[in-house]
């Protein structure tokens, strides 16, 4: 399957809204790679020029080396699976995964072996002579899955596929997508606004604001090394705390908060600097009050939250507030109460 490389493109609505820019990404051959971010980031302008649906105003687009970005869509081996389905009610299962193969003008037994085929890997081969009214929401993203997988393309491109379905839906179609493409190998371009689905999903994941790319990188890079508050705060749940770094070697700091505690932790800034410290509810830990550990701070307990398979604390330390994570059988304080929080692991930022 080919790369995929973007050079230099923006799109420009009228004389100022630039709603993508973009000055170089290249997506690997059979890489799952998603570009998430909030609504009217951009990241569906660039699915869209990649698809051949938006001309770029600048810059040129090339798969397998070769330039498509003046190529109509039709033209370009990549398939799309859409939001709302976009299935046809008046056809069946077979029908709708067949319809591209037709329009391609293929055999009729080279069709009905490849929608078998499509249908078999998203476990809708016993639904083909169903019509799409009769399936579930679920069901009906499959047959869009298949849709697009049937016509062998180069590329396939998702555009948020899960966000019609419920949670428990969505967790379950998302881990099905990552098995198929497993198999399949085909370089995917997925987008999405929801970070759990980009975690679970990518391979490589970049991070869009304003119509750029904030932060390129694998999703555990991107979680624990994160470039600044937005990224950490688009990526996971996470608290921080100003500090100042008194000491750096390479990637190790030493920085104190604005209570005074000094504390060890990690990132990218020199002495003297100041920056926030990110810190995950899971990098939290609620010690005893006699404790003589390092990285201790102290906080008032002010809400506990019980969660079922955990608790969460929100705790003030200083003027800010943080929030931790134990296991049911760690909750043993009330709010009002002070605690002793041991920072297990901690990243800082400038801004």
């Amino acid at each position: 399957m080919p790369e995929v490389v973007l050079e230099g493109i923006k799109k420009i609505y009228g004389k100022k809204v630039l709603a993508s820019s973009i000055d170089y990404l290249k997506i690997e051959d059979g890489e799952f790679f998603v570009l998430l971010g909030p609504s009217g980031c951009g990241k569906t302008t660039t699915l869209r020029i990649i698809a051949g649906l938006i001309k770029p105003t600048e810059g040129r687009l090339y798969v397998g080396g070769k330039d498509i970005t003046d190529l109509p869509p039709e033209k370009r081996n990549i398939t799309m699976v859409f939001q709302n389905f976009a299935l046809f009610p008046h056809l069946n299962v077979f029908e709708n995964i067949a319809y591209g193969l037709k329009m391609r003008k293929l055999p009729k037994d080279e069709i009905e072996t490849r929608v078998k085929d499509a249908a078999r890997l998203m476990r809708i081969d016993q639904l083909l002579d169903r019509k799409i009214d009769q399936l579930s929401g679920g069901q009906q993203q499959r047959v869009g899955v298949a849709r697009a997988i049937a016509p062998h393309p180069d590329i396939i491109l998702f555009d948020e596929p899960l966000s019609n379905l419920d949670a428990k839906l969505r967790e379950e179609v998302r881990f099905e997508l990552k098995e198929v493409h497993k198999q399949i190998g085909t370089t995917s371009v997925y987008v999405t606004h929801d970070q759990a689905e980009a975690m679970v999903m990518a391979d490589r994941i970049a991070v869009m604001r304003a119509g750029k790319i904030v932060q390129l990188g694998k999703p555990k890079e991107i979680y624990f090394r994160p470039k600044n508050l937005f990224v950490a705060g688009f990526i996971g749940i996470m608290s921080h705390l100003p500090v100042e770094v008194l000491e750096s070697d390479g990637e190790n700091l030493k920085v104190r908060l604005e209570t005074g505690a000094v504390i060890n932790s990690r990132g990218l800034l020199s002495a003297g600097e100041k920056g926030f410290m990110i810190i995950r509810p899971e990098s939290l830990e609620v010690v005893s009050k006699e404790s003589d550990d390092e990285n201790i701070v102290k906080g008032l307990l002010v809400n506990s939250i019980f969660l079922g398979n955990e608790v969460e604390y929100r705790i003030k330390v200083g003027n800010e507030e943080i929030r931790a994570k134990l296991k049911p059988h760690e909750d043993k304080y009330k709010p009002g109460e002070e605690v002793n929080l041991k920072i297990m692991n901690s990243w800082v930022v400038k801004d």
